[in-house]
């Protein structure tokens, strides 16, 4: 993996609340930047508490009754 380092002057402008586009000088993409990022690319991005809470949750539907609702049945 790539890794920038930005100078301390510039740390202030990369404290942002969430996904924020990038663009250099010319109005070009640069990609987005993700602020505390919880995993890193292969690592997962919840915990196993938050999936095992997932799984608990009531509610739901199988599999094949959404592709029943999607084929009109």
């Amino acid at each position: 993996m790539s890794q920038i380092t930005i100078p301390n002057v510039m740390k202030e402008q990369f404290s942002l609340p969430g996904p924020t586009p990038v663009f250099d000088e010319a109005g070009k993409s640069l990609g987005v930047f993700l602020p505390n990022a919880h995993s890193l690319p292969g690592e997962p991005f919840w915990t196993r508490e938050e999936l095992d809470a997932s799984f608990n949750e009531p509610g739901g539907r199988s599999l094949v009754e959404i592709l029943g609702s999607l084929s009109g049945k």
